[in-house]
């Protein structure tokens, strides 16, 4: 097994289920492989599970957070709807080697609520006509996270303080700088936005056109300058 460290740790819900214990480290660390997938999942014990352990390197500590935040938000609410509560989570810094050296590899493990039930995807699977109540579940579940309160001052970033992740950041998903203000946020992307319009009105586009059902498409450049521009956050 290779060394390893704890960077950081969160505990959460405590006690524990009657007769449930939180796998040590040494073994939480046994289910790491050089074949892992980025994020994997486990529930605990096998036989009569009571938790569920989410570990990989895909997961991002700001979901450890956000999770928490889920929990004691619905909680607060009294809402139906549930998100596992987290008994323990923690970001691991493992060395890994090999024939060009040592390497550090970061993973975090989440042990949460076991809860029982299926999938969206499995009900549907079984039953697609379901698939109306499933995705009717589904936002009435959104709808409620929505409905945590925001912190007065919450600066628009990750909830663990660090960058803000979406696909609108096509980078990883990464925000590249923290966001003090929403006009900050709002004031980046009127700066990118400018730098597209600007490239595009530039360049020129390739599209294919058909003048007549039976003819050949051919290829025609037109000046994008002449484009309507497309808001793209």
């Amino acid at each position: 097994m290779a060394a390893y460290s704890v960077l950081r740790e969160l505990k959460g819900l405590h006690p524990l289920p009657a007769g449930a214990g939180i796998p040590n480290l040494d073994e939480l660390m046994q289910l790491y492989t050089p074949k892992s997938s980025p994020v994997s999942h486990v529930a605990f014990p096998s036989d009569r599970p009571v938790l569920w352990v989410k570990y990989g390197r895909g997961i991002d500590w700001s979901e450890v957070v956000a999770q928490d935040v889920a929990y004691r938000g619905l909680q607060r609410l009294g809402s139906g709807v549930r998100a596992p509560g987290i008994y323990c989570a923690c970001e691991i810094d493992t060395h890994h080697k090999d024939k060009e050296g040592s390497y550090p590899h970061r993973h975090i493990v989440i042990v949460m609520e076991y809860i029982s039930g299926k999938t969206g995807k499995a009900h549907i699977e079984q039953n697609p006509q379901s698939n109306y109540v499933v995705f009717q579940s589904i936002a009435r579940a959104i709808m409620m996270l929505n409905q945590i309160p925001v912190p007065a001052g919450q600066a628009p970033a990750s909830l663990d303080g660090g960058c803000p992740r979406h696909t609108i950041f096509r980078v990883n998903v990464l925000a590249p700088r923290t966001y003090k203000t929403v006009q900050q946020l709002q004031d980046h992307f009127n700066l990118v936005w400018s730098y597209i319009v600007v490239s595009i009105a530039d360049s020129s586009l390739t599209c294919q056109t058909v003048s007549k059902p039976n003819q050949e498409r051919k290829e025609t450049s037109r000046s994008c300058a002449r484009t309507p521009g497309i808001l793209l956050f």
